[in-house]
């Protein structure tokens, strides 16, 4: 059960955000400010941290700096609680002192935990990652192919940003191709089945030309964060040079992957990318907000082994998914 502590001056606000995390089988610690948060931080060791912008005593901001300055607490994410939209000067500090998010408020539950989960299985894989170099540094034991190439050595930060897109927090395109690589010659070793997915939004360059990057940036945050929540441990999520999402499923036949991309279409239908506010603070016009709320996506699977056509590579199995999306759009 994972342990969030909730640092919140308002009474009501923190009585509902103890009832959803709790309802969602969170265990839950709470402050009033952000000295309270910052004691409960170092003495109870939580999973994740909210902390509201401003409150008495210590406002979030500070206490925020001092977690992150601190050993003990500086591994443990921090998401903000902002009561309206952020100028983006103000968000920058806040990431600049080690935020990994900013969620307004009013929100909406559902999608309030299901990015905190996002956060905590992003937080989850790189723990993972560096638990297994500590391993291979002390006990210097043979490991897999796959693991002798990641973490053959220390990771450092460069090293990282090549596997981390640092926008998204999901893997990149560079190493997705190389993951492909060695699932597909295990797939060919093995003779066991292997499916991709390519996820993108409809329209998404008309996005970017009428309401610029800033804007296609929340949007392939907010999908990636989904898409984390929707995904398997063993998939492989990456998003791609050209702002789509590619998903791995390593053992997946045609009829699981047929499934699981009718799942994750369901899960996306009726999605809101960009809300009112953030429309607004765009200075899009109240007559054109309908425009932009909402936009379909565009899902297509491919499988291997395949009875429509000859994939003997990793590069034509890729490639033969990219056809399929091009033929959608």
């Amino acid at each position: 059960m994972p342990k969030v502590l909730l640092a919140e001056d308002n009474e009501h606000m923190l009585e509902t955000l103890v009832n959803i995390f709790r309802f969602y089988d969170f265990e839950v610690e709470t402050a009033e400010n952000g000295e309270q948060a910052v004691e409960r931080a170092r003495k109870t060791k939580p999973d994740l941290i909210l902390l509201d912008g401003m409150m008495p005593v210590m406002d979030g901001f500070e206490a925020c700096r001092i977690l992150k300055s601190e050993k003990q607490t500086k591994e443990i994410p921090i998401v903000f609680l902002t009561a309206n939209y952020i100028e983006e000067k103000d968000k920058l500090a806040g990431f600049e002192l080690g935020a990994d998010d900013y969620i307004l408020k009013p929100f909406n539950s559902k999608e309030l935990v299901a990015r905190c989960r996002s956060i905590l299985k992003r937080q989850s894989m790189m723990r993972e990652l560096k638990k297994k170099n500590d391993t291979l540094s002390h006990e210097k034991r043979k490991i897999t192919k796959e693991l002798q190439e990641v973490l053959s050595r220390k990771v450092s930060a460069a090293e990282e940003q090549m596997i981390i897109d640092a926008l998204t927090g999901v893997y990149t395109h560079s190493y997705f191709l190389k993951r492909l690589q060695e699932e597909f010659d295990r797939a060919q070793r093995y003779q066991t089945p292997l499916s991709l997915v390519l996820v993108e939004v409809d329209g998404f360059a008309n996005i970017k030309d009428k309401l610029g990057e800033e804007a296609v940036n929340y949007i392939l945050i907010k999908m990636a964060n989904h898409l984390l929540s929707q995904t398997r441990i063993s998939d492989v999520l990456a998003r791609s040079e050209k702002d789509n999402f590619l998903i791995i499923l390593p053992h997946t036949g045609e009829p699981g992957v047929l499934k699981e991309s009718q799942r994750l279409r369901s899960s996306m239908d009726g999605m809101t990318f960009l809300d009112e506010e953030m429309l607004k603070a765009l200075n899009v016009p109240k007559r054109r907000l309908n425009d932009y709320t909402r936009h379909s996506v565009n899902i297509v699977t491919i499988s291997y082994p395949s009875n429509e056509q000859v994939i003997d590579s990793a590069e034509s199995f890729y490639k033969a998914l990219c056809r399929k999306m091009q033929k959608v759009t």
